[in-house]
């Protein structure tokens, strides 16, 4: 090797070291690390921490519907558009009102029979008020009249002669005591007279004593599907008294969506109706917060919203 070729060599490795010591420098010196300055991770504070934030709770998710005996209380929505029209009518003194309707139950009762006295919250100001109730109602069908012959009337009982009634209801009072068929509605005038007189009334006739009856017939009721209801509403004045309050003002579209679909649900014999969504509409939940009950033409329900399906 020539004299020049070994002074290049170790000029060049020179070289190659000190640019090593100096990368070794920088590296322990923190400030540069393969030509790209070094990042460190910053540290949060407490208000620069990211929160997560939590989903909201799902409302209650179904329009529960249960049903109640006897008479109900508080604010009451008259389902039923038929018996709010009936009420209106009634409300107007055109009562009283001799009304029929047909429902899908055998044997219906009309709930209005419950009620002694109400509220009336109808939207016209001219109705609005409270109202003794006087309603008599029942499954509808053909009533058969009959009569039995008694040796005698009761003490302090008069009997009645046939010959003094009017011309309708002597008819059929002689058709009965005659063993004829006698049949009439109940809810009509003559009827109305049947059930209140007739029956168990003593009447004359050719010397002779009838006790009015009702001929029992098989399954006369049991398969009607059909009620009957007299209805008359008289206003009453007086703080003092104490009666639910009937809303004639009904449900938006809405509201009436969900409550049809848990009464087309509903067996005669449940005791609740459902109808569930993934989370019930505003609307709804409203709707239930408002309201205590809600009647139908034979059946009292307590409304309210819940969640059953989580």
């Amino acid at each position: 090797m020539s004299e020049r070729t070994r002074r290049a060599l170790l000029a060049g490795l020179t070289a190659t070291a000190a640019g090593l010591a100096g990368c070794a420098g920088t590296e322990r010196n923190g400030t540069e690390r393969n030509g790209a300055e070094d990042t460190e991770t910053p540290t949060l504070t407490p208000a620069e921490v990211p929160t997560t934030t939590p989903s909201p709770t799902p409302g209650p998710d179904t329009l529960r519907l249960t049903t109640v005996d006897g008479v109900v209380d508080g604010r009451t929505v008259v389902y039923s558009e038929q018996l709010d029209a009936w009420l209106r009518r009634a409300a107007r003194n055109e009562g009283p009102i001799r009304v029929t309707a047909t429902t899908s139950f055998p044997m219906p009762e009309p709930v209005m029979t419950r009620f002694e006295s109400v509220g009336l919250e109808t939207g016209d100001e001219a109705l609005d008020g409270t109202y003794a109730v006087d309603c008599e109602g029942g499954t509808r069908y053909d009533v058969l009249v009959g009569a039995g012959s008694v040796e005698s009337t009761p003490e302090n009982t008069t009997a009645t002669p046939v010959s003094d009634l009017s011309d309708r209801r002597r008819e059929l009072a002689l058709a009965a005591i005659g063993n004829e068929r006698a049949t009439v509605f109940p809810e009509t005038p003559l009827g109305e007279w049947v059930r209140e007189e007739w029956f168990d009334g003593y009447f004359r006739h050719e010397g002779a004593v009838y006790r009015g009856k009702e001929v029992q017939q098989t399954d006369a009721a049991f398969f009607s599907e059909e009620l009957w209801m007299t209805l008359a509403l008289s206003e009453r004045s007086g703080s003092d008294i104490d009666e639910p309050t009937l809303s004639l003002v009904g449900p938006d579209p809405e509201v009436r969506e969900f409550v049809d679909r848990a009464l087309a649900d509903r067996e005669r014999n449940d005791e609740e109706a459902l109808a569930t969504t993934d989370e019930l509409p505003e609307a709804v939940r409203a709707f239930a917060a408002g309201t205590d009950h809600l009647l139908t033409l034979t059946t009292a329900f307590e409304v309210d919203a819940v969640d059953l399906i989580g």
